[in-house]
Formats: structure tokens, C-alpha cells, sequence
């Protein structure tokens, strides 16, 4: 009896040692056969980034609208915002939440009039300069053209960050850091839904309801948003 019993404990105690080491084999089978989505390398990256950024610069007139925040350390001010490209000429319409006309700016390359609720009209060619004097906002025209819809603004320095479709994720440019935080896909062309750009003590967040543009082809499609963000 004794014999039988000591056999019993020695086969008790190697199936015990033996049981772990069947378990670490079946993990490592299990992770063999179900290894992690490798990333995607900068080189495929890159090529998914000049393939949406041809897509973009063929765009030969857009037209958007949402609304417009601009914080600093002293002030704050928000507005709705319709805005029409069409090449060099645009057209950009401010207008309060309750939708009382703030005011319109329009030109192109080179000079913009702003026209007030009081029928008074200033121009100048420099328009971030004249939105800055009239109206004491502080927004960089000169780039946001560009950076509205996810590009980059030509012939200027920049530093970028890809996500993994190969949109602009982070874009560093002429002293502002623009952060793009969601995208609209329609089935054919992303477009930027909510963009926030920052320099030193300066905030201006960008949320856009709509977008409809168009090819220099002529061609163009809709991209609407479903809804509203806060």
C-alpha cells in the first residue's frame, strides 16, 4: 500500500510540473497564429499622403460652413462662419449664434474688403492684418486657406504628423500648431471636421458642419455632416 500510495504522489507531482509548461506552449501557439496588425511604415504613409494630397490640390473651389471659436489670455469671441473658395477669390461670411450678420470678408490674392453691419467698408491687403485692426481677431488668413482643408501651406517650412490613413494628423507651420481631430469621409475624399490651431496664448477651434467642392474638372461632391458638435 505504501508503494501505491508514493507511485500515486510521484505522477501527482510531475503532471503538476508538467501542466505549466503545457500552458506556456498553447500561449505561444495562440500568439503564432494571431500576431499583431504590424504598423504601417513610414514609406506607405507617405505614399498615401501625396496620393490625398494630390486629391486635394485639384480641388479647384470649395465651399464650407461651421463655426469659429478664437480664445486668448483676455478676450473670447465665437461666430458662424460660412466660407466660399474659388481659386484665389474667396468670400467669408461671419455671423452670430443667433444669426445676425458680424461681417463679410471678401477679395483675393491680393486685397480684401470687410464689409460692416454699418455699411462701412475697410480694405487692405493684408487680411489678417485688416480682421485684426476692425475687429480685434487675431486669425492667420494667410494660412488657414490652406489648413481648412488639410494642407499645408505652399513654399512655407513645416513639420508634420500622418495618422494612419496618411491625413495630416499634426501640422507645425509658420509658428502655429495645427492639430486635425476628425475627419469626414464620404466614400471618396476626406475633408477635416474639426481642426484646432494654437500659437503661444492663442486658440482658434474650427468645427465644420458642411463642405461641398469641387474638381478643377468641374466635377464636384458633398460632405455633410450628421449633425452638430459642442
Amino acid at each position: 500500500m505504501m508503494c501505491c500510495h508514493s507511485i500515486r504522489l510521484r505522477w501527482v507531482n510531475r503532471r503538476a510540473r508538467v501542466l505549466p509548461v503545457l500552458l506556456s506552449l498553447m500561449l505561444l501557439a495562440g500568439c503564432a497564429v494571431r500576431p499583431p496588425a504590424p504598423a504601417l511604415d513610414d514609406v506607405v504613409l507617405e505614399q498615401m499622403w501625396a496620393s490625398h494630397r494630390a486629391q486635394l490640390s485639384a480641388l479647384d473651389g470649395w465651399e464650407m460652413g461651421g463655426r469659429i471659436a478664437v480664445k486668448n489670455s483676455a478676450e473670447s469671441w465665437s461666430a458662424s462662419l460660412r466660407w466660399q473658395q474659388q481659386a484665389e477669390s474667396f468670400d467669408l461670411s461671419f455671423s452670430s449664434m443667433l444669426g445676425q450678420r458680424i461681417a463679410q470678408l471678401k477679395g483675393d490674392g491680393f486685397s480684401a474688403s470687410l464689409y460692416l453691419p454699418d455699411d462701412q467698408v475697410r480694405t487692405a491687403a493684408d487680411i489678417s492684418a485688416l480682421l485684426d485692426v476692425e475687429l480685434g481677431w487675431h486669425v492667420p488668413m494667410e494660412g488657414l486657406r490652406y489648413w481648412v482643408v488639410g494642407l499645408p501651406m505652399p513654399g512655407v517650412e513645416l513639420r508634420k504628423k500622418l495618422d494612419a490613413s496618411g491625413r495630416l494628423q499634426r501640422l507645425t507651420q509658420a509658428g502655429w500648431q495645427i492639430e486635425y481631430q476628425h475627419y469626414r469621409n464620404d466614400g471618396s475624399l476626406d475633408m477635416p471636421k474639426k481642426i484646432v490651431l494654437t500659437r503661444e496664448d492663442l486658440r482658434v477651434r474650427l468645427v465644420i458642419d458642411h463642405w461641398s467642392v469641387a474638381t478643377a474638372a468641374g466635377t464636384g461632391q458633398a460632405v455633410v455632416s450628421q449633425g452638430l458638435e459642442r
